[in-house]
């Protein structure tokens, strides 16, 4: 359930992932979430987000509608479990792929041992 009303005391975040247009000037539903400290998973985000060129600044946030929503911890200031990642935008229609069986292969090789 999304909320569009304007905010009683509105901030300046706006999500920058391509195509999301949410800030925190209307929407109190929605959660900001800065980019994380850790280089991996900073890099991770870029990657997810499509912004390979994004230079990361103390405002550069994603929103919650870019979390699954056992990632975002309710209640407050809303922040994120460890270790989560966006993986919902509107190119994968936010959801995400249906697991798909993995399928064991055997190979047949010859080992060969020179003594």
């Amino acid at each position: 359930m999304e909320f569009w009303m304007k905010r009683d005391h509105p901030n300046s975040d706006f999500c920058c992932v391509p195509k999301c247009a949410m800030s925190g000037k209307f929407n109190s539903a929605i959660s900001f979430h800065h980019f994380p400290k850790d280089e991996t998973l900073r890099k991770i985000w870029i990657r997810n987000v499509r912004r390979d060129n994004l230079v990361i600044k103390r405002t550069t946030t994603v929103c919650s509608r870019h979390f699954i929503s056992t990632d975002v911890i309710q209640g407050g200031r809303q922040p994120l479990k460890e270790g989560a990642i966006p993986v919902l935008f509107a190119w994968n229609d936010y959801s995400l792929p249906a697991s798909r069986p993995i399928h064991a292969t055997i190979v047949k090789c010859k080992i060969y041992i020179f003594c």
